[in-house]
């Protein structure tokens, strides 16, 4: 299962989204960060964690649902995550 995970930190007004693979880490935008220079990808504990807590957790399929975007885009962008994930190396 794929989810779209949504993290915020209380003490800042700051949110961030991951996904997770059946338990592996797939954060490409974690290089935005200081402590880190590169994307992180199936990494067994999130790095972040300390940082943001998740608010939400979707499916990343489910998570299009009230987004306007049309339909060939969601299929577009369906389709490039996995082809990322194909990509990877993912001990599973």
């Amino acid at each position: 299962m794929i989810q779209l995970n949504h993290g915020s930190n209380r003490y800042k007004n700051e949110h961030h989204y991951w996904l997770e693979v059946d338990g592996y880490i797939f954060d490409i935008t974690a290089d935005q960060f200081d402590q880190f220079s590169s994307p992180i990808y199936a990494s067994l504990a999130n790095p972040l964690q300390g940082y943001f807590s998740v608010v939400e957790r979707s499916c990343v399929v489910t998570s299009y649902v009230g987004y306007d975007l049309e339909e060939t885009l969601k299929g577009d962008t369906l389709r490039n995550i996995n082809v990322l994930l194909n990509r990877c190396k993912i001990p599973f």
